[in-house]
């Protein structure tokens, strides 16, 4: 199976997949260069969910007694 060789410097920087060097594609097959261009991986930021409950039927301001 062929893999990605090159003459270019390892930290030139791809502008079609941002960030990637191609110090990272050294070696890979063809096949998983064209997977990555085609269907990147994207990190999705966690967010905790939150649920917030109170049983007051009014405003109440701070530092105030209910």
């Amino acid at each position: 199976m062929a893999t990605y060789q090159t003459e270019l410097p390892d930290e030139t920087i791809s502008t079609v997949v941002s960030g990637t060097t191609v110090e990272q594609l050294k070696g890979k097959s063809f096949t998983e260069i064209i997977d990555t261009l085609i269907f990147p991986t994207t990190v999705r930021d966690l967010v905790q969910p939150q649920l917030y409950y109170s049983s007051m039927q009014s405003l109440v301001e701070v530092g105030s007694e209910f």
